[in-house]
């Protein structure tokens, strides 16, 4: 059994002579054109034109991408988690694949002779911390496997390989007891040591100190996460990966309060606490491309670890000047700007639909900033959208500020609010400063 480590989420397991891609994320300039790899690509989609299978783990552009996929054979069988909300059903339908297989939560999918793969939700949860992450922020009861993640489990002579891609573990770790007393001893972890967001880097309300404290807050929670998972399945080895991007355009300068450990720096970090809490897994790095065998315990190749000078010249003399995806000749010319209030107000009814459908209304208060001369105020009550003067906001709000024609393609569906906050697109003004879990799932369905 083998797995071969690409970039990012992206890996192939391989067992039998059967090659499994998961997530890949094989192109630049993902969630409207901010995310980029580094080190850059080595391989190219049409490198994996014979695999044998493809597994999507949930709805992101950096696991599933139009521009990676559109480039592979549609023949080739897609295997998902059945999820409640079929979003990752209908985009690969539309992308023209004509074998989508949708797995059940727990259901063994059979790959070859003694090769199979197993889905299991990642919201398969404990009810005490549903509400605190992405996909279940209401605080009220919700259909369960609806949500956006999963983890996979692969088994193949002896082996057992678990990809944990995005999963929080908060949320994922019921799961790992069912894995570790159905399979005994895992052989491998894929995990994740970093993630995503707006936070810190695009809040406005946070001085400079403030974002680095946060940001360095951000960067421990996520080791924390990944020696949380080593800890509980105690795998014999285990991969770091996913979550590996860096924000070009003029989303740059925000790369450096990210909070995301970058993979040159866990030899120093994740290893030594990985024996401080006396575990016994072994961390195992690979350069794109390479690959580990776990019949023999050796990785194809010597890591070699990125040049973090390199990352920042890159960064500095390619990735800034990137235009955006509502950039360019996407952009809508200020002169062709329109008061936004009709459209808005069509999306707040929208939105109004699930408020009533949870019994649900925040004291937040919402407001718009567009880069036009008034704010629009967006309110969760039964109160209408209106222009407000800036610097007339009333508390508790939240404004958040996006480029006009990223709001013109949010609200006609051609973008979303999560992959524009996840893209780091948005930028946020809390005040006071407090995290209001309900807010970010309605505006999600603030669109027409």
């Amino acid at each position: 059994m083998r797995v071969q480590y690409i970039q990012s989420a992206c890996v192939v397991v391989e067992a039998q002579g059967v090659r499994v891609l998961c997530d890949p994320w094989l192109t630049d300039g993902a969630f409207y054109g901010s995310w980029f790899h580094y080190p850059t690509l080595k391989c190219t989609p049409e490198d994996f034109q014979d695999v044998d299978y493809i597994y999507i783990s949930h709805v992101h552009p950096d696991h599933l991408d139009p521009g990676t996929l559109r480039r592979l054979p549609k023949s080739i069988p897609v295997l998902v988690h059945c999820y409640s909300e079929k979003f990752v059903l209908r985009t690969l339908e539309k992308l023209g694949f004509t074998d989508v297989r949708e797995v059940g939560h727990r259901e063994t999918m059979p790959l070859g002779s003694d090769f199979s793969l197993e889905i299991l939700a990642a919201d398969d949860c404990d009810p005490a911390v549903c509400g605190r992450f992405f996909g279940c922020r209401m605080p009220t009861p919700y259909t369960r496997t609806m949500q956006i993640d999963s983890m996979a489990v692969f088994h193949s002579d002896g082996h057992t390989i678990v990809n944990a891609n995005d999963c929080h573990y908060a949320l994922g770790r019921h799961n790992l007891d069912y894995v570790h007393s159905k399979n005994g001893e895992i052989d491998m972890l894929l995990v994740g040591y970093s993630g995503a967001g707006a936070y810190p880097q695009c809040f406005d309300n946070l001085s400079g100190e403030m974002k680095a404290r946060k940001s360095a807050d951000k960067r421990r929670q996520f080791l924390e996460q990944a020696l949380d998972y080593v800890g509980h399945l105690r795998p014999r080895w285990f991969i770091p990966f996913a979550g590996q991007y860096v924000l070009g355009g003029r989303l740059a300068a925000l790369n450096s309060h990210r909070g995301v450990p970058e993979i040159e720096d866990l030899p120093a970090e994740l290893a030594p606490a990985v024996r401080e809490r006396g575990l016994a897994s072994e961390m195992v790095l690979l350069d794109p491309c390479e690959s580990f065998d776990l019949d023999s315990g050796a990785a194809s190749a010597v890591f070699h670890p990125p040049d973090s000078h390199g990352r920042q010249r890159y960064t500095e003399t390619v990735l800034a000047a990137k235009l955006m995806a509502y950039e360019g000749e996407m952009s809508i010319p200020r002169d062709q700007w329109v008061d936004l209030t009709p459209r808005l107000a069509a999306a707040q009814a929208r939105m109004h639909q699930y408020q009533q459908r949870y019994e649900y209304f925040p004291q937040t208060n919402l407001y718009l900033d567009s880069g036009q001369e008034d704010l629009y105020s967006i309110p969760f009550d039964k109160g209408e959208v209106r222009r407000v003067p800036r610097g007339s906001e009333c508390e508790p709000f939240v404004r958040v500020g996006l480029d006009y024609t990223l709001l013109d393609m949010i609200l006609n569906r051609r973008a979303h609010w999560d992959n524009a906050e996840i893209g780091s697109h948005l930028r946020f003004f809390r005040s006071p400063d407090v995290y209001d879990r309900a807010v970010p799932f309605l505006m999600s369905r603030l669109h027409c």
